[in-house]
């Protein structure tokens, strides 16, 4: 499905977190709000609290949505 003109406009994250355990730390990637790997049913959120997630210890941006060239050089 190729997203319309208005839809890749669109600056909307979601963010994916995965409790630490077992020896290893929290996690989280911020992807963009159409990326498939994103949880379907997660709050989106805005340009600023995407970049704010990111500024987190090992929080990621996902480069299978090409969120990581959109936020690298904003965080």
């Amino acid at each position: 499905m190729v997203p319309s003109a208005d839809a890749a406009e669109r600056w909307a994250w979601k963010v994916e977190e995965d409790p630490a355990g077992a020896g290893h730390p929290n996690s989280v990637v911020v992807h963009g709000w159409h990326c498939q790997e994103a949880l379907v049913d997660g709050d989106e959120l805005g340009l600023f609290d995407a970049l704010e997630i990111m500024q987190r210890p090992g929080a990621v941006a996902c480069s299978e949505c090409g969120a990581d060239v959109a936020l690298r050089p904003l965080a």
